[in-house]
């Protein structure tokens, strides 16, 4: 039995489905996402203090610490396989 670790997504990661399918686009099994639920980190911020040139030319985001804050995104239990492609 494969075991499952979890993942906090935030940003467009939190589609579910787009992650399904960018797994697939890089040899992955989309139901390497077992399950999926609402979640709330504390203690970071989102930010988006780290640019990309390729291919937007632009910031993306990024978690950044912060005591006081919070970001909510989702809680993926994903299987070994999923894990290592999402790192």
């Amino acid at each position: 039995m494969p075991q499952k670790k979890n993942y906090f997504a935030y940003g467009e990661s939190m589609n579910v489905n787009r992650m399904k399918k960018w797994l697939s686009q890089r040899g992955g099994r989309p139901d390497g996402i077992v399950s999926a639920q609402r979640a709330v980190l504390t203690g970071y911020t989102l930010a988006f203090a780290v640019r990309r040139e390729i291919p937007w030319k632009a910031g993306v985001a990024n978690l950044e610490k912060d005591e006081k804050g919070t970001v909510e995104g989702v809680l993926l239990e994903v299987d070994n396989a999923a894990e290592s492609l999402l790192q």
